[in-house]
Formats: C-alpha cells, sequence, structure tokens
C-alpha cells in the first residue's frame, strides 16, 4: 500500500506529467503492471492475463493474512535484493580488480610502444672519430690477403671457448707490434662482448651489422692465435679445424680491410663521412660535426637536411637554411606522435582484448560460460574499434570487459556509476558511494517499468 508521504513525494512529477498532457502507464508484463492491476481492478481488467505468470509465482508464497498485492510486492523486493547482491560482489570481487589489472598492463604497454615507435623513427646520428687503428702498417698488411674473400653468416665451429676480457688480453698482447692495437680495441666494452660472444658460440654476421672494427679486430687476431692450436677439449682432425678457423680468419679480415680502407678514405673536413646503409643513421666527421655546432649547427638541422634527402650537402649550404630544416625536424617529430595518436586505440583494443581471452581461458567461469563468452568476444571487438577516438581509454576498458564476460549484469553501469559519483564526490568513502548508487539503480529499474503515454 501507498503511504501519505509517498504519495506527497510523487505530487511534484505528478504535476508536471499531467500539466504535459501525459500520464505513466505500467509496462505490460511487468512486475510494476501486476501490482498496478491488483491495486486498479476496474481499470485493468480486460489486462489480467499478462499478468498471470507473475500472480502464479507469486501465489505460492500466499497466505491467509497476506493478499496477492503485498506477495508480488514481497516477492519483487526479495528478487531486486538478490540481484543487487550478486551484482555488487561480482563488480567488486571480479571485475573491478581484473580491470585495475589490465589498465595497468595497459600503461606499461603503451609506455613500451611509444618508446619503440619513437625509437623506429628516430634518427641516429654517429660521429665517426679517426683512430690509431688506421695507422698500424702490420694489421694493413694481416687483413690485405683476404680482400677477395667473400662474406658469409659465420659461426665458431668448434667447442665453445669460455673467454673473459683478461684471458684475451693475456693470449694477444705479447709484446709484438700489435700490442697497441689490442690494448685500444680492449679499452671497447661493445668489442670484448662480441669476442666473447662469437667465440662463446653465438652465430654473427661480420659485415657491421652486429660486430664493429674493433671487436672484428679482436675476432681476427683470436682466431689467428687459435690457427694449429685447438684447445685440448677440441674434437676432430687438426686439418678439419684449421678449415674451419681459416674460414674465419678469410670473413673477418675482409670485413676489416674494407673498413679500413673507407675509414682512410674519409673526407675528415667535410660533415657528411660517409653514406648510410642503415635506416635512419647519419655518419658524421665527429671533430668537424663538434666544431660547427658552434657555429650555429645543431642536431635538429642535420636530421631536417636527412629527411630532405641531404638537399643541402656542404655546412656551408647548411647552415643558412636553419630555419627550413628545423622545421622538418619538428614536422617529423609531429608526425610521428600524430601516427601514435592514429594507432593507439588499435593497440588499445589489442590489449585488452588479448587480457580477456586470457581471463576467459582462465578457471574463473565454468565452461558454459566460457563458449558463450567467447562467442561474443568479436562482437565486442567490432564495437570498440568503432568507437570514437577520444574515447578514455579506462571507460573503453570497462565497456569492453563488462559486455564480454558480464551483459547479462549491470557490472558496467555500476562501475560507471561509481566512478561518476565519487567524481562528484571525493570525500566520500565506498559505503556512501555505493549507497548513493543504489538508491538511482533501485529507482531506474522501477521506472524502467513505465512508460509516458498520452492522457
Amino acid at each position: 500500500m501507498l503511504l501519505d508521504k509517498d504519495i506527497i513525494a510523487s505530487e511534484a512529477l505528478a504535476a508536471k506529467i499531467t500539466d504535459a498532457g501525459l500520464k505513466l502507464s505500467p509496462v505490460e508484463g511487468t512486475t510494476l503492471h501486476a501490482l498496478a492491476s491488483l491495486s486498479m481492478p476496474s481499470f485493468w481488467d480486460e489486462m489480467k492475463s499478462a499478468t498471470e505468470n507473475i500472480l502464479e509465482t507469486a501465489n505460492q508464497f500466499d497466505s491467509a493474512d497476506e493478499n496477492d498485492h503485498d506477495l508480488i510486492k514481497a516477492h519483487y523486493v526479495k528478487e531486486t535484493a538478490e540481484h543487487i547482491r550478486k551484482l555488487t560482489q561480482v563488480t567488486r570481487t571480479v571485475a573491478l580488480p581484473l580491470i585495475k589489472e589490465i589498465l595497468t598492463g595497459l600503461e606499461q604497454y603503451h609506455i613500451r610502444k611509444a618508446h619503440y615507435s619513437a625509437e623506429e623513427s628516430a634518427y641516429k646520428i654517429v660521429q665517426v672519430e679517426r683512430t690509431a687503428l688506421l695507422d698500424n702498417p702490420m694489421l694493413s698488411e694481416l687483413v690485405n690477403s683476404h680482400k677477395d674473400a667473400s662474406f658469409a653468416p659465420i659461426a665458431f665451429a668448434g667447442k665453445t671457448i669460455l673467454l673473459t676480457a683478461e684471458e684475451i688480453g693475456k693470449v694477444l698482447l705479447n709484446g709484438g707490434v700489435l700490442d697497441a692495437i689490442v690494448e685500444e680495441c680492449l679499452k671497447d666494452p661493445v668489442a670484448v662482448d662480441q669476442t666473447v660472444s662469437f667465440f662463446g658460440g653465438m652465430r654473427l654476421r661480420i659485415d657491421g651489422t652486429n660486430v664493429g672494427l674493433a671487436g672484428a679486430i679482436l675476432i681476427f687476431l683470436m682466431a689467428n692465435s687459435l690457427f694449429d692450436n685447438p684447445p685440448e677439449n677440441q674434437e676432430g682432425t687438426l686439418s678439419k679445424w684449421n678449415l674451419d678457423i681459416s674460414a674465419i680468419i678469410s670473413n673477418v679480415g675482409k670485413y676489416i680491410n674494407i673498413q679500413l680502407t673507407k675509414e682512410r678514405n674519409v673526407n675528415r673536413e667535410r660533415l657528411y663521412a660517409y653514406p648510410s646503409t642503415e635506416k635512419n643513421v647519419i655518419y658524421l666527421n665527429g671533430e668537424f660535426y663538434r666544431r660547427h655546432l658552434a657555429d650555429g649547427l645543431t642536431p635538429e638541422m642535420v636530421i631536417g637536411n636527412e629527411i630532405l634527402e641531404r638537399r643541402y650537402k656542404d655546412i656551408e649550404d647548411i647552415i643558412p637554411m636553419a630555419g627550413v630544416l628545423t622545421r622538418q625536424f619538428d614536422n617529423f617529430q609531429h608526425r610521428i606522435k600524430e601516427r601514435y595518436e592514429i594507432n593507439r586505440l588499435k593497440w588499445s583494443v589489442m590489449f585488452v582484448m588479448e587480457q580477456i581471452n586470457k581471463f576467459v581461458k582462465s578457471d574463473t567461469l565454468d565452461e558454459e560460460r566460457k563458449v558463450t563468452t567467447l562467442s561474443r568476444l568479436a562482437t565486442v571487438e567490432a564495437a570498440a574499434y568503432a568507437e570514437d577516438l577520444n574515447i578514455c581509454e579506462q571507460d573503453l576498458t570497462n565497456r569492453m570487459v563488462c559486455a564480454a564476460i558480464w551483459p547479462d549484469l549491470d557490472v558496467y553501469r555500476m562501475i560507471s556509476g561509481i566512478d561518476r559519483i565519487g567524481s562528484s564526490h571525493p570525500n566520500m568513502d565506498l559505503r556512501q558511494i555505493l549507497t548513493l548508487f543504489m538508491l538511482d539503480y533501485v529507482t531506474d529499474l522501477t521506472v524502467g517499468q513505465t512508460v509516458l503515454v498520452s492522457a
């Protein structure tokens, strides 16, 4: 039954509806329709058939002291309370922790993706320095005989030899004319690592792709020291051992010969040392480049000129075009960022879908629910791609997770409602926020059973 306070509270709304020439009517087949039918039988007589199923269920609880209206209302309250209990439990114990975990992973994923995207597109300036390695005639003589060898990916064929920088030095530093070169190469930790890796069994391509000049020299000299001198634990004949070592010496010797020739032919009084065979790598004469930084040259200008395919060849042409070249660099940076942002939604959807798949295939859901959830994923993914590019990634994740896993519960509505109320009332604790949400939610459940019709 309606209390006086309920009637008074509804008067203002009822007046507005009446003034608009409308009236509220219960939707046929709903619990509210059944309650209205019992409250106003003369008006709803012709519609009683629509409430028969509800009345039949409610009448299972009938007693001498209660009427059908009270039973249906009590049953509705019980079902609504159970629905809210389940909704709250799923949201708090499963959905929110899952979404939090996905959002944390998504943030880290985008940090890695942005870094990779920037690294992939970035230009790298390499300053080429004249090195003492060029000036040793003994090294030139050693490698010159291999200038006609052919390149091939090579590996150390014998059993691995575990080396350290100290052991390399002990073998190669013997008071000879090459000691100065060996000492210079041993100062380069990358060169030492490459030598250790090679004799440790790693397959390397000796063509500048993953071995530099200093590393190649150490490998070359170590291979020479091993010719006719296999370690005790090596298997096979000496001739087979020497054949394998000779292949290493020839390959690496040719590479060193090419590098020494190229370095000696560099015009050190020009900005560009030589053309790059690597994507977005610019080789500059280090001393010349540093000297002209004081004259107004900048890294941005060098990269801008590279974007223009080195339109300006000499330093005298580059510096006067500072404004043009810097704008080229700025536009390039903007395009990188823009391209990333355009792809960001796609990458977000891909990541969230992957995490949903992992969750669905875990032991959290029963087999039947797994099957039905997996069948929905394509639809959920398509809907996500249709979203506006500017959608908040947290909201996108909320929608995708809830639509895929809990389409039969208002989990998304509860999460977004908690977020909305929490933002409007930052001083409220979670219990207070949930109370306000439940008031709105139950009201909406009831109002959702009505429709405005002409009076």
